[in-house]
């Protein structure tokens, strides 16, 4: 599932990227024979202006990830892993005391039937891993940059994570990424709101004077309530940091007086700090937007993966299919992590 952890893990939002530069046909006069572009100019200052907000915790905190030994790393992440996965099991277990029936593995066995299972799940995750693949090509974010901005920030999640790993170390990262998740959101959660609507629609199918099928209506509610959180925690998990919201919406309120005091100097007009004004609440509005529009585009890919994945278990029966299946765009995901990592110094 696009990665803002169903499990709680945040991407580092206090981390600004640099925001994307407009073209510009026009640029402003310095001084004798010096020009600068006034988006770059505004590029620069909206850099600037975010550099600042945060205490730097985050990247100290990358810092030590990053340079970690890579077996201590895995290890964390597995104990983490293991710590949401026992969740899952907690759920499960207080479920079957109120009489529903709750399969903490969700139907894996270690048979022939739960290998066809995983056959299933690996066919119906090749369009989710061509997707990533797709999605992380450069002429997709070079287009969309709110698929940008989401590819940027799952880079910065995974990368002190990944750096200095080896595959059989990344191999035990992405199992522990995934199987976790899905014992909470599939085989706990969908007992626990199955059996809560299951009360609920009985109560309004006796109060209607009509019968229906319970546990069919109950699991749909399920699934679709638990798509639905999942997006809303991708939708507030995503958003930009309210610090850099704060900081920008108050450079914005003041960018009329600020550009009358500083640009009007020699060799500048008053038509070259209104067109710096205005190239400066664009880039800042334009990078406000794509925050937003990322954390929207994830928040779908969320929900209807999680629907997908649900509607596979429910087929099958059997957690090994999901769990295939989204292991693939994982490892896409992985993959390009990775790529992207910088060269170790020799």
């Amino acid at each position: 599932m696009p990665r803002a952890r169903l499990d709680g893990d945040l991407a580092s939002e206090e981390e600004s990227t640099t925001p994307p530069v407009p073209s510009s046909p026009s640029a402003l006069p310095l001084g004798p024979g010096d020009l600068v572009d006034p988006y770059e100019a505004a590029n620069t200052r909206l850099s600037n202006l975010l550099s600042g907000v945060g205490g730097g915790e985050d990247e100290l905190y990358d810092a030590i990830l990053t340079n970690e030994n890579p077996w201590v790393k895995t290890g964390l992440v597995a104990a983490s892993g293991v710590l949401v996965g026992s969740g899952s099991f907690v759920i499960c277990g207080l479920c079957q005391l109120v009489g529903q029936e709750a399969d903490i593995l969700g139907g894996a066995t270690l048979t022939l039937d739960s290998l066809a299972a995983a056959a299933v799940g690996l066919v119906a995750g090749l369009p989710l891993a061509g997707l990533r693949a797709v999605l992380w090509g450069k002429e997709m974010k070079t287009k969309l940059p709110a698929v940008e901005k989401m590819l940027d920030l799952e880079q910065e999640y995974y990368q002190p994570v990944l750096e200095g790993l080896s595959d059989l170390q990344v191999a035990i990262v992405m199992t522990a990424e995934v199987l976790p998740t899905l014992l909470i959101v599939l085989p706990a959660a969908q007992s626990g709101l199955t059996f809560s609507y299951s009360v609920y629609t009985q109560l309004v199918g006796a109060l209607v004077g009509k019968e229906g099928d319970v546990m069919a209506v109950s699991e749909s509610l399920a699934l679709l309530t638990t798509a639905a959180l999942s997006a809303i925690g991708q939708l507030v998990n995503g958003s930009i940091n309210a610090e850099q919201k704060e900081t920008i919406d108050e450079a914005l309120k003041n960018s009329e007086r600020y550009y009358k005091l500083t640009w009007l100097q020699p060799g500048r007009t008053k038509e070259d700090a209104e067109d710096a004004r205005k190239a400066f609440e664009y880039v800042a509005r334009t990078y406000v937007d794509t925050w937003q529009d990322s954390s929207r585009l994830t928040a779908i890919f969320t929900a209807g993966e999680v629907i997908y994945l649900g509607l596979l278990w429910r087929a099958t029966g059997d957690l090994w299919a999901p769990f295939v299946c989204t292991m693939l765009p994982h490892a896409v995901d992985f993959y390009f992590v990775r790529k992207n990592l910088a060269p170790t110094p020799q």
